[in-house]
């Protein structure tokens, strides 16, 4: 299995699956937020891995990532975005009502 099909799996899958439920309501502030989220994690963790991968720390098998920049797999910042896109929907449906009531 590619880290990209990982990635559509593990997370495009429930992300859509998250929104869905959502619905229309807030839509936008809650793509706002992710957006905002993910943009501070890939400023911040693709120098990070790029630094592990010149240090030799950190590595991957070639033939399972589908692109690199700056020694990054592409695959490796789509994670980010895609983490923070379903940990804020998750989180937004999770405060959504108090726990414990229906």
């Amino acid at each position: 299995m590619s880290y990209l099909q990982y990635l559509l799996i593990f997370l495009v899958a429930p992300t859509a699956v998250l929104f869905a439920y959502h619905g229309p309501l807030h839509i936008r502030r809650v793509v706002a937020a992710c957006g905002l989220a993910a943009a501070v994690m890939v400023v911040a963790g693709v120098p990070w891995l790029h630094a592990l991968v010149q240090l030799e720390v950190w590595g991957w098998d070639p033939a399972k990532v589908t692109f690199t920049t700056w020694d990054v797999p592409w695959d490796a910042a789509a994670f980010f975005v895609l983490q923070a896109f379903f940990t804020g929907v998750l989180a937004v449906l999770a405060l959504r009502r108090p726990w414990g009531r229906k």
